[in-house]
């Protein structure tokens, strides 16, 4: 008596995110991580993670405002939305510090361009640097591109 032994074998993906508990914002979302109310420490990646995020690639550029630019009132910051090891949740992560290197807005976005709109009348009058960081589901990398600007309401 022969016996036929059929073998099924079934691949499947497993994926390790480094993403914060809540998961990826909605497509085009720009949620608020922190304000003007007061900053708050942007979720990093582990060790580990780094490779996944593809933070050993270039930090995205600022597309707006030009460096040295002199802002009031709403403005809005943009850079490209990179794809990379983490194209399926890639993002961007923006960060406005005051002169005293105080976080005063973080922002994620994954549109295209990432942008997100800042309103300058929530601060004071004075030099702010503004960065762009790489991201995974708003993980943001360490690596930042940024530039200067002036705030004068």
């Amino acid at each position: 008596m022969r016996f036929r032994v059929s073998l099924l074998v079934v691949a499947s993906a497993v994926w390790t995110s480094c993403a914060v508990p809540s998961g990826e914002p909605p497509r085009g979302a720009s949620p608020v991580l922190a304000g003007p109310t007061g900053p708050a420490a942007l979720p990093r990646a582990a060790q580990p993670c780094e490779a996944v995020l593809g933070c050993a690639n270039e930090p995205p550029p600022l597309l707006t405002p030009q460096d040295g630019a002199v802002l009031s009132g709403p403005v809005v910051i943009s850079a490209p939305l990179l794809e990379g090891p983490c194209f399926i949740a890639a993002t961007v992560v923006f960060e406005v510090l005051n002169a005293a290197g105080t976080v005063v807005l973080v922002r994620c976005d994954n549109d295209l361009p990432a942008h997100t709109t800042w309103d300058t009348t929530a601060v004071k009058n004075g030099v702010y640097t503004i960065r762009a960081h790489r991201a995974c589901h708003c993980n943001a990398c360490a690596l930042y591109s940024s530039i200067t600007v002036t705030v004068a309401n």
